[in-house]
């Protein structure tokens, strides 16, 4: 401490003796920055009195002047003092500025503060009057004075104080010679000896105070440097009493923590032997001024003694990481907590000597954390499809595992009874008793069995069974089962229907706190969560079997009913055409023949639907099965381009297809996929006026996969009717579609039958623009497709 000590008297000593050309230019900066605002903090106020001091001279003093001569003196202070105040504000809010170059400022109010000098040294020509000696005297006297009042305020900063002077002196040296003789010349000699005095002492001044500014820098750069030692730094600039009473404060701060955090706090010596608990640890059940001397580990259970003990004995010189330990704990009060403590070795700290321990009781914690996770166990039953008694009597056996003297009962209701009753520890006469009407259910929900308790929404307490009101039934059953109070809370859905009651029975007359509600609360809300979600599932089920059953009624109704109907179909269809091209001669009137002719287009349209029909059917039903072989692409677009020829040669409408070379082989159903192209371009021509176009594009996709476009220039779809086309029988009509036939099933069937082959449909259309249709197979229905992307 000594040597420390005498490194700080050396240091300052240098900066005592330092001048300031060998300071760093950081630290002179510093320094003069210093020096300059602490004068302009001070000197706003000094200007405000020396205008004081000018307008009460400008009107009680006589001039051999004539008056606006004083009163242009007395302007000339009032602007100087204004440029100064308004200079040093400016000073004052750029404080980074000056920081970061003093000089300029510096400089700056040299020249102001030497142009406020001359107008006041202009006093004594302006007030020297032979009239009136005493009064010259007087303000050569106040010019004086003014000079040795710079000493004090202006002498740190030279270039200042000598710039405030030199009219002063420059005065002194000629007044003599441009003023009447009213006072001994011997005074103007002697004041300007004094001024150069003042100047002298202003040097020694500024000297000193630099050397002062220069100590406490290097004081506070040292005191930056040594983190560790700043308070110590700190205290050392001032008084012993003042450090001893921020220790002291400190102390007292530091204890009031300690004593009243809520977590204890343990001290040991560096063998674990207990030297210090704070007051806190009382709230864990244990008494400070027992447990001194006794080894931490004696307040641990076994199984964390060891782990704790391995880090205890570990050599004083290697410390141990941080321990953190989680235990459950009997306190000598006789109550089982879970506290969390965590272990910190400071021996090698010399002011603490031993081990720090945080202990905590997160009893309260754990029970959440408990209550939580079992919880989520039976949510997760529910999202296995558990068996819903499963999922309640995990539900029960969790409530009475938190505390051995209650028992929980969980009763379901179903239109008015009693369905089910949970009850894991209670005998099954008490089951019967509930399920036969015995003991009323209605009394776990009102304590009586009042007609409307059944719906009571708010939950009962019954502290005492010995309590009025209470049903006799349940009454004598609890007396029979040793129970002596209970509370229950009513389950409902969400739109109020009663599904049931959970109840909680005590051994002994006792009021529910306020954690136990809770617990009940949040039981029953998610036994009745189990619940209603088990009877959803169960209608849900029921719903989608009569649906089940309802599809398949459709599916035999519509292939008997597409059966029954081909048969005669197919003969009107034979015999009508055989009437319209009159193959056993002629029918005779003209009529008769367009007659025949709207018979067999009507016979071979209704055909097609039924066939559409019985398609959409059957893939829907999932008795659709493809039969893969391999496929060319180029032949299945032949064929639909053949068949599709003559109805686009009635509308001039024409047919253009591009294909890239070497296609791939095409794994797929031969007849689906001649269905699905000619539907399309079916479509396609049915919806192109005259003189239209329509092409189809077949080409290796970007992901692999093959990509058969058909775009067409017809009448297009409104956008907001596109998702409507592509379910089964819808259609888009307007005016220009009422004319056409349909049923609206060729793009459902179109998109079912590309889906089957793992492949996928897009439509895109605009309307009075026309539309695009965009099939795509997976790599995997391709031949030798590895190749082919490659070439691609």
């Amino acid at each position: 401490m000594s040597e420390g000590n005498g490194k700080t008297r050396e240091n300052a000593g240098a900066a005592t003796d330092a001048a300031p050309n060998a300071v760093p230019e950081g630290t002179r900066r510093r320094i003069r920055a210093t020096q300059f605002l602490r004068l302009a903090h001070g000197h706003r106020s000094v200007s405000l009195a020396t205008l004081i001091l000018a307008v009460i001279m400008g009107t009680a003093l006589q001039t051999p002047y004539p008056p606006f001569v004083p009163v242009l003196w007395v302007g000339a202070n009032f602007l100087h003092t204004a440029a100064v105040v308004l200079f040093l504000r400016r000073a004052a809010q750029q404080e980074n500025a000056v920081a970061a170059d003093p000089m300029p400022w510096i400089n700056q109010y040299a020249l102001l503060y030497s142009a406020g000098c001359v107008i006041w040294a202009a006093m004594v020509p302006v007030f020297w009057s032979a009239e009136a000696p005493e009064q010259s005297l007087y303000v050569m006297l106040i010019v004086v004075s003014t000079s040795f009042f710079t000493l004090n305020t202006l002498a740190p900063l030279r270039r200042i104080f000598l710039a405030a002077n030199i009219p002063f002196i420059t005065l002194m040296c000629i007044a003599p010679f441009i003023l009447d003789s009213v006072v001994s010349p011997a005074i103007f000699a002697l004041n300007t000896t004094a001024l150069l005095i003042n100047f002298l002492i202003a040097i020694r001044i500024e000297q000193r105070d630099f050397e002062s500014q220069l100590l406490t820098v290097r004081h506070e750069e040292l005191i930056s440097d040594l983190e560790s030692a700043r308070d110590i730094a700190e205290n050392a600039l001032t008084s012993a009493k003042q450090a001893n009473s921020e220790l002291s404060s400190q102390e007292e701060l530091f204890r009031a923590l300690v004593e009243n955090a809520k977590d204890g706090i343990i001290l040991t010596d560096t063998a674990g032997n207990i030297r210090y608990m704070s007051p806190s640890v009382r709230n864990l059940g244990y008494d400070p001024s027992v447990f001194l001397g006794v080894h931490i580990s004696d307040l641990l259970t076994p199984d964390t003694r060891r782990i704790a003990m391995g880090h205890f004995q570990t050599p004083s010189r290697k410390a141990f990481p941080p321990l953190s330990i989680t235990d459950q704990i009997l306190t000598p009060t006789g109550r089982r907590i879970w506290v969390e403590a965590r272990i910190k070795d400071m021996r090698q700290d010399p002011n603490v000597g031993g081990f720090v321990i945080n202990i905590r009781d997160i009893t309260e914690r754990k029970r959440i954390d408990e209550e939580l996770a079992e919880h989520l166990e039976v949510l997760n039953a529910l999202a296995h499809n558990a068996s819903l008694d499963t999922i309640l009597l995990r539900l029960m056996c969790n409530i009475e595992k938190t505390n051995p003297a209650i028992r929980a009962v969980l009763v379901t209701v179903e239109n008015g009874r009693p369905q089910n009753v949970i009850a894991p520890s209670l005998p099954r006469a008490f089951k019967e008793s509930i399920l036969s009407g015995t003991v009323p259910y209605q009394g776990l929900i009102a304590g009586t069995h009042a007609s409307g308790a059944a719906h009571q929404a708010k939950s009962l307490i019954v502290p005492n069974a010995d309590m009025e009101g209470l049903n006799p039934a349940l009454g004598d059953m609890m007396q029979q089962m040793g129970l002596r109070a209970f509370w229950s809370q009513p389950l409902h859905t969400r739109k109020g229907r009663l599904l049931g009651t959970l109840a909680i029975f005590h051994i002994q007359p006792h009021t529910p706190s306020a954690r136990e509600l809770s617990q009940t609360d949040g039981a029953a809300h998610l036994a009745g969560l189990a619940i209603e979600r088990r009877q959803h599932e169960d209608e849900l089920r029921e719903a989608m079997e009569r649906a089940d059953l309802a599809n398949r009624a459709k599916s035999r109704f519509l292939a008997t009913m597409s059966h029954e109907l081909r048969t005669p179909l197919n003969a009107i269809i034979g015999f009508s055409e055989i009437m319209h091209t009159e193959l056993f001669g002629a029918l005779g009137d003209a009529h008769y023949s367009d007659y025949a002719k709207d018979i067999l287009m009507s016979g071979r349209h209704l055909l097609s639907v039924i066939d559409d029909i019985l398609d959409i059917s059957k893939i829907e039903a999932g008795r659709y099965e493809l039969e893969d072989r391999d496929v060319t692409i180029e032949d299945v677009i032949e064929w639909s381009v053949l068949l599709t020829q003559p109805k686009a040669n009635e509308k001039h409408i024409t047919i253009e297809s591009t294909l890239v070379p070497e296609l791939p082989g095409l794994i797929a159903d031969l007849r689906a996929m001649r269905q699905i192209l000619l539907n399309l371009l079916a479509n396609a021509v049915k919806f192109t006026p005259n003189y239209g176009r329509i092409s189809i594009n077949v080409e290796i996709a970007a992901n692999g996969g093959l990509e058969i476009t058909v775009r067409d220039t017809g009448i297009g779809i409104p956008a907001d009717k596109i998702e409507y086309v592509m379910q089964p029988f819808g259609q888009a009509t307007n005016h220009l579609t009422e004319h056409q036939s349909g049923t609206g099933l060729g793009l459902p069937i179109c998109k079912s039958l590309i889906e089957m082959h793992e492949g996928t449909l897009e439509l895109e259309s605009r309307e009075n623009e026309g539309t695009t249709v965009r099939l795509w197979l997976p790599p995997a229905r391709l031949r030798m497709a590895d190749a082919v992307l490659a070439a691609h």
